[in-house]
């Protein structure tokens, strides 16, 4: 190719390389000149002789002698040299707490960074904007800058604790990633990274959250589900009845109830009430559900027996000569369709002491105040015999002990 031709009227001297000549060169007058041939390389963007070559050209510059002094013509001829062409790898992103690295591609001669450094390879560990300047082998420089930003992703997020106890009905919900680059995925208790923002069905107890950023940057905390308070219901203990007998029920809890339950219904007034009464026993376990305001259920069960026969209650000792208090012995028929027939008591040789023959039923009572012939008997163990007139004609005999005090 071609080089291009300049022309110049004045020149920076150089080193001469050829000598003189007295034939006129180029167009200039016929004159003793002296011509001067040079040769230049120069880094691109570099000037010479107030001229910034793009490619690769020939100047020619010539300069009246004065005073009697020969002309002089100087011939250039000028390379441009290429500036390095390279870019600057590595990390561009820092996570939190992390370094990196950049570098300068390609092998210079020399490498000047902004930090001072002078390797092809530099450690960052801060953000900002880092720059380095290379210089080839044919001493041109380069120039790259580039800009490392930090990611530090982060979230918000909302728990729900699980409802009652033993219920797996809790939830931790991410509301929002900020910081960092999108997109973002999260892992619960070291499964896979995924793009969820909430984990349900949970059991109370501590969930470490792991996410990652676009860039790979990750950070992490714990979220905490709390145990609910408990809730239980106590019915208390079993419990035995006789036919015509009726039970009032009242539960402990051990929080605020807002609803019952009561089974089986038709052995209460009030299956929905808070202490209904068994009016109607039978041999079975007998369940309460109470529920709370958050839906959460407790239950007990309390076993129900109901004994073929009738009750007589008779206490086993008075003292008529107390004057005060249990002064008479009281008999008294249990509810149901039955009736004391007789009442008797008998001292130690067994003679007696006391007789009733009026029949006496529920909820009225016998009652004797120790007396014999119209007065008071000794004090001593004596022996009572009762007989109960039953449903259909049938007839029961019970005995046992009372004791007269003094």
């Amino acid at each position: 190719m071609r080089r291009p031709y300049f022309f110049l009227n004045a020149f920076i001297p150089l080193m001469i390389l050829a000598a003189h000549t007295a034939a006129a060169t180029n167009n200039h007058p016929p004159a003793d000149t002296i011509e001067l041939y040079l040769f230049e390389a120069l880094c691109a963007g570099q000037e010479i002789s107030g001229l910034t070559p793009e490619r690769d050209t020939t100047l020619r510059l010539f300069c009246p002698g004065a005073g009697g002094a020969p002309d002089t013509l100087k011939t250039i001829e000028v390379d441009v040299l290429p500036l390095p062409d390279f870019q600057i790898t590595g990390d561009s992103i820092l996570c939190p707490g992390e370094s990196g690295a950049l570098e300068a591609e390609g092998f210079f001669a020399a490498y000047e960074w902004s930090t001072g450094e002078t390797g092809r390879r530099i450690q960052v560990s801060m953000p900002g904007q880092y720059s380095v300047t290379v210089t080839s082998g044919n001493g041109c420089p380069g120039q790259r800058s580039v800009e490392v930003a930090a990611s530090a992703a982060d979230i918000v997020l909302e728990t729900q604790d699980p409802s009652c106890p033993g219920s797996q009905d809790g939830a931790i919900r991410i509301l929002q990633f900020f910081g960092g680059l999108a997109p973002y995925e999260i892992s619960i208790d070291g499964g896979p990274y995924r793009p969820d923002t909430a984990f349900a069905g949970l059991l109370p107890g501590s969930y470490f959250l792991r996410w990652k950023d676009a860039a790979g940057c990750r950070d992490s905390t714990t979220a905490t589900l709390a145990e609910p308070a408990g809730f239980s219901v106590e019915l208390g203990p079993d419990t035995t009845l006789y036919p015509g007998d009726t039970l009032q029920l009242s539960a402990q809890v051990s929080g605020q109830v807002q609803s019952w339950q009561w089974s089986p219904p038709q052995l209460f007034d009030c299956d929905t009430c808070a202490n209904p009464a068994v009016i109607r026993p039978e041999n079975t376990a007998i369940t309460v559900m109470a529920a709370n305001a958050k839906g959460c259920t407790a239950t007990d069960s309390r076993r129900l027996f109901v004994r073929e026969g009738f009750r007589l209650y008779v206490p086993n000792a008075f003292a008529p000569y107390n004057g005060n208090a249990n002064t008479s012995l009281r008999v008294f028929p249990g509810p149901g369709n039955w009736q004391l027939a007789s009442f008797e008591v008998y001292n130690r040789w067994g003679s007696p002491r006391f007789r009733s023959k009026a029949p006496v039923q529920y909820p009225a009572y016998l009652e004797w105040d120790g007396r014999a012939n119209g007065k008071l008997v000794p004090p001593g163990l004596y022996v009572w015999v009762a007989e109960l007139a039953l449903p259909n004609g049938r007839k029961e005999i019970r005995s046992g002990n009372v004791s007269i005090l003094r």
